[in-house]
């Protein structure tokens, strides 16, 4: 609904329909007679005869909600998590560990304040609703939420340490008010690049050690609720589903939902986002059931047609959606060498960009025949200087290359209006495009896409041989033969769902906050704000900051539970659960690194296998020895790679391969060319060894 409705007269004389009101269109009148009579007998909707646990507060999803948890249970609340996958930590979980957050004590050291920030931040919101109130929020909590939780998760027993992200600055740097570094930040045991896996452990470790308790495979299906004589729902518990058994949950303060995004429910994609997209880098677990919880509730909704978006290669991501795993995200768009055209040839997108405006350029409508979308199916065009030079692996999970380098479902030609014509691309288009390009490589200067002008562009999955600049960016496509792969819009997560004011507190459609319920993360409207993604840790950073401003604001303000008692501190004892799952051999990271349900132990023929790739200064070696189901050594040669920056990363990646027992891991900050050779050949070690 339009913020411009009166939702007040809208609900006056229709307290018993107001909340199935809100609800059509997907879920139907939901409740509709239960609630006519809810409302004569006083009697909670969904209310159970009997609850079967209960605590001070209810998180649902275990995921951005953590900081929030953390700061609940420490101030003496108890608190019960419920996730719907088998282990703890959400898509948050299997991220890359980054968080975005404004003004925080790192930024301030690069220049950053909060008039700053602010204006960073409403720059983001467009015209998304997004409050002023909402954006200062944001800002004025991002840093103290940090400052708090940094000592929380530095003593833990998995040693990580709060850590300002090197080399990852703002999407949009080149604003007056962004910074080409300082305001993603992390948490990871020093030495360590990529520190998502430890950070889960510490949080989740932090949260326990509280006395928050979990119910894993465990989904909420509705909320328990009554209405007041203005037709507002109070939200006093949850219904939820585990085993194929129903539960209750009783929350005597409040609900936190944290339950993600719509990402896996294509019926709720197709309805809302702008662009269709039908791949997801998230959990499969994710299908929208908070979203239907709020809407049956008469939830007020922003920012629906958005999505947190990236660029995957087709095939791939087909291959990885049949099988329920996140689909991988391309990086190789923002190396030299290679552009990204629609099938008239064109380009139509700065190649370099981050990644999601990289989705929104796929958002176009064609205004004539059947209205299909312009820039949907494109392709990359590259060609074989490029696969030399960089290759393949800096994509997530992107799978085995052939014996030349290049992925399997990449189709190959001696030229490039074979190449067009084989994958269905204009030939005249191509040639024309590829020629005013490489002119615009001469130059060092895209003034159809300013593409390397961003210094967010320098450093990203860049060449960092190059000097900084477009060099980093723009090289031409000369030398054949020539590949081209098919791409499609995906997402890192939807970002629409209920609206939140500055509190967190989800919106009713008459315009007031419902009470005792708030939203963090991709299940809320809140977005990035709005549509915009800060930086590195864009999506993690702003669900953070709103699950730790919901939880202090129910510390604050509600002191007197929802059945007029006072009782804090207690709840109903749950069985232990193995919040991380490694315990029980199950691996939250599956067979492409990220979180389903399969164990991932692969036996291998014993002895020594060896394989070469290319580095930066010249070939780079991995000899691995297998036994059983084992990685028992690994020793990498590269004795023409810097010494000061590739050197490192050889030393990390051999104690890190060592300690993961597969390659399928991130490369080296700062080290992109060296740990791509590392981990290609190292790959095919593996392959080799696998029975």
């Amino acid at each position: 609904m339009s913020n411009s409705l009166s939702r007040k007269s809208f609900l006056k004389g229709a307290a018993a329909s107001a909340v199935g009101i809100a609800a059509a269109g997907l879920t139907g009148s939901v409740f509709a007679q239960e609630e006519e009579a809810a409302v004569s007998t006083q009697k909670a909707i969904n209310e159970p005869d009997v609850w079967d646990y209960e605590a001070d507060v209810l998180v649902i999803g275990t995921g951005t909600s953590c900081y929030g948890t953390i700061k609940l249970a420490d101030s003496g609340l108890s608190v019960i998590a419920i996730e719907a996958y088998a282990t703890a930590g959400g898509t948050t979980g299997i991220s890359g560990g980054m968080q975005w957050l404004p003004n925080n004590h790192f930024a301030q050291e690069f220049g950053d304040t909060r008039e700053k920030s602010l204006e960073y931040v409403k720059n983001m919101r467009k015209t998304s609703g997004i409050t002023d109130a909402q954006c200062e929020a944001f800002v004025d909590n991002a840093g103290p939420m940090l400052d708090y939780v940094t000592p929380i998760l530095e003593a833990t027993s998995v040693g990580v340490k709060a850590t300002q992200t090197e080399g990852f600055g703002d999407f949009y740097a080149h604003w007056d008010c962004g910074l080409k570094e300082g305001r993603t930040v992390d948490f990871r045991i020093p030495g360590d690049f990529f520190g998502a896996a430890n950070w889960r452990k510490a949080y989740l470790e932090a949260q326990e050690k509280l006395g928050v308790q979990f119910s894993l495979k465990t989904t909420a299906t509705k909320f328990v609720y009554r209405v007041d004589e203005a037709g507002l729902p109070e939200i006093l518990g949850v219904i939820a589903e585990k085993d194929g058994k129903e539960i209750s949950f009783k929350a005597r303060k409040g609900v936190l939902l944290a339950t993600g995004g719509f990402d896996w429910d294509q019926d709720l994609c197709n309805t809302f986002l702008a662009t269709p997209t039908e791949f997801a880098c998230s959990l499969n677990t994710l299908k929208g059931q908070g979203l239907r919880m709020a809407m049956s509730v008469g939830a007020d909704l922003s920012n629906m047609t958005e999505t947190f978006g990236h660029i995957t290669y087709k095939v791939k991501a087909q291959e990885q959606k049949e099988k329920g795993v996140p689909c991988n995200i391309m990086y190789e768009r923002m190396m030299p060498r290679q552009i990204i055209v629609n099938s008239k040839g064109r380009r139509f997108i700065n190649e370099s960009s981050d990644y999601d405006s990289s989705w929104r350029t796929m958002a176009g409508y064609k205004t004539y025949g059947d209205h299909d979308l312009e820039n949907v199916p494109a392709w990359v065009i590259l060609d074989r200087k490029h696969v030399d030079t960089y290759g393949f692996k800096v994509s997530a999970y992107i799978g085995d290359v052939d014996e030349r380098g290049v992925p399997p479902f990449f189709v190959e030609a001696d030229t490039l209006r074979e190449l067009a014509e084989k994958v269905g691309i204009d030939p005249d288009g191509l040639e024309d495009e590829v020629r005013k390009f490489n002119g615009y490589c001469e130059q060092m200067y895209d003034p159809d896409f300013h593409r390397g002008e961003n210094p967010f562009e320098w450093n990203f999955f860049a060449d960092s041989s190059a000097p900084e600049g477009p060099a980093r960016n723009l090289g031409p496509i000369e030398e054949g033969p020539f590949y081209a792969g098919e791409l499609a819009p995906a997402m890192l997560g939807t970002c629409g769902g209920p609206r939140l004011n500055e509190h967190a507190q989800v919106m009713h459609v008459s315009g007031v906050p419902i009470p005792r319920l708030y939203a963090c993360g991709n299940c809320s409207g809140f977005g990035g704000p709005g549509p915009g993604y800060g930086g590195g840790g864009g999506t993690i950073g702003p669900g953070l900051t709103m699950g730790y401003i919901a939880a202090n604001h129910i510390i604050e303000t509600l002191t007197e539970n929802w059945d007029g008692t006072t009782t804090t501190g207690e709840a109903t004892p749950l069985e232990a659960a193995n919040v991380s799952g490694t315990d029980s051999g199950l691996d939250p990271y599956g067979d492409n690194g990220f979180g389903t349900e399969s164990t991932v132990v692969h036996s291998y023929n014993p002895g020594t296998y060896t394989s070469t790739a290319d580095g930066l200064g010249g070939p780079v070696t991995v000899t691995m020895t297998f036994s059983g189901d084992t990685i028992t050594d690994v020793q990498i040669e590269g004795a023409d790679e810097t010494p000061d920056i590739g050197g490192t990363a050889i030393t990390e990646l051999k104690e890190i391969i060592m300690s993961a027992q597969n390659a399928e891991i991130d490369v080296v900050a700062g080290a992109t060319i060296t740990s791509n050779a590392v981990l290609t050949a190292a790959r095919a070690c593996i392959a080799q060894a696998v029975k």
